[in-house]
């Protein structure tokens, strides 16, 4: 047998194949500093990505509190106006459902072209609140546009400024002249044991 031809020839390897770096070549260091600044390069874009996000949203946070606050604000200015002296009632219907729970009503009806009077009002206010402490009566005030139709009838009898004093189930009393808190509470006690029964919408009969 021949040597030559039973001597198989060495398998190549690749990898032994590939190109070697021969001495002085950097060709590694060069691979890993390429590396190193991908890295740094994405951490920087990730913090400043981060940082972005953040200020993003601290000022959707900051936009939501301004917001909150003049809700907050509108709520607050809305309640103040929508005391019983601001918004005068336009019938006397009305005391039907805004004063169903309530034994006496004080009904201020202003001088027609005028304001009402503050010092009535505070006149008023005691009143009613004194016929809740002392007398145990749920009491409630509000006064009368002086353009309605109830204003033009009413004042046709009772001069304005006046003050109805009317007591659910039993009757109605006026109060004209110098307004002032014991004149309102007398008025509270004769429309108690008035002979004329009225309801709170003033339709009162004999």
């Amino acid at each position: 047998m021949n040597d030559q031809r039973t001597k198989k020839k060495p398998t190549e390897n690749l990898f032994e194949a590939a190109p070697q770096c021969g001495p002085g070549c950097h060709c590694s260091a060069t691979g890993r500093a390429s590396r190193r600044k991908l890295i740094i390069f994405c951490l920087v874009m990730v913090t400043a990505a981060a940082v972005a996000l953040s200020h993003g949203l601290t000022l959707k946070a900051q936009a939501q509190i301004a917001q909150g606050q003049k809700g907050f604000a509108a709520m607050a200015s809305a309640t103040e106006k929508t005391g019983p002296w601001d918004v005068p009632l336009n019938n006397l219907a009305a005391l039907d459902t805004i004063a169903a729970g309530k034994n006496v009503v004080f009904l201020y009806l202003p001088a027609k072209g005028r304001r009402p009077a503050e010092s009535v009002e505070e006149q008023i206010e005691n009143a009613a609140s004194k016929a809740e402490s002392s007398r145990g009566l749920k009491a409630a005030f509000y006064s009368l546009d002086t353009g309605s139709q109830d204003y033009s009838r009413l004042t046709g009898k009772t001069p304005a400024p006046c003050v109805l004093v009317l007591v659910r189930g039993a009757g109605m009393s006026p109060v004209t002249g110098n307004i002032s808190e014991g004149k309102l509470l007398q008025a509270v006690v004769v429309a108690s044991r008035a002979s004329v029964k009225c309801g709170c919408a003033g339709k009162c009969n004999k």
